[in-house]
């Protein structure tokens, strides 16, 4: 994390699921920064009033006051603008809902970092819109499935090596070599959702998830403190 932010939590409870809220929690406050606001918005029963006590959310009850309108929704845009003229530095849209596309437009045009949260079959037309998509459906998974289909993650991460593969050929130095750091930039701009935990590290550390999962598919050279990355022939 370059920098400290003051980050701003928006949750969508009918597109959120709150048992999934520690699992952002802990990725925000260890990759981006400081939480400052985390508000939840919906109707809620007894035990998911508790469960926002207990993580620290605080919950916003949203009414319905006509037929077919989206309570939820106004609510939260109505609060996001008003954030957007206060001194935070990022927002995070825990959703998973396409309708909230012209709220990130707009927070990306206040110029303000923007983090979606949701499940990994969210909108692609949201999930474009933000900085980074979080899955946090697959991040818990992962924690909570002690056994795991070795199919299904060797489809995941040879699906990954394939677009990592691309970004090299396309942008190495004569020696096959590319910046790690222009490499990860890159990959967030192609793949939004991208994220190590995606693939069962325990951390979001980069450099970690390179040589301990994708070893047989790269080699990470350190070069005056800076990494640099290279395939291996294969």
């Amino acid at each position: 994390m370059s920098e400290n932010k003051n980050i701003v939590v928006l949750i969508d409870k009918d597109n959120f699921a709150l048992k999934y809220y520690k699992i952002l929690k802990d990725i925000l406050e260890k990759d981006e920064g400081d939480i400052v606001i985390a508000r939840a918005y919906g109707q809620f029963t007894p035990e998911e009033q508790s469960l926002c006590n207990e993580l620290g959310i605080n919950p916003i009850l949203q009414v319905a006051y006509s037929k077919g309108k989206n309570a939820t929704d106004m609510g939260m845009t109505i609060s996001a603008m008003k954030f957007l003229q206060e001194n935070y530095d990022c927002f995070c849209l825990a959703t998973s809902d396409s309708d909230f596309t012209p709220l990130a437009i707009e927070i990306r045009e206040n110029k303000k970092r923007l983090i979606g949260a949701g499940n990994a079959n969210a909108s692609q037309t949201f999930k474009a819109r933000c900085h980074t998509f979080i899955n946090v459906d697959e991040i818990f998974d992962n924690q909570e499935t002690e056994i795991k289909s070795i199919s299904v993650e060797k489809k995941k991460i040879k699906a990954l090596v394939a677009i990592v593969d691309e970004i090299i050929d396309s942008k190495c130095d004569e020696n096959g070599y590319l910046l790690f750091s222009n490499l990860i930039e890159l990959l967030l701009k192609k793949k939004v959702d991208y994220n190590p935990r995606n693939y069962g590290a325990t951390n979001g550390q980069q450099s970690t998830f390179f040589k301990q999962y994708l070893s047989e598919y790269y080699t990470l050279e350190l070069k005056k403190s800076t990494y640099f990355i290279k395939k291996t022939k294969r």
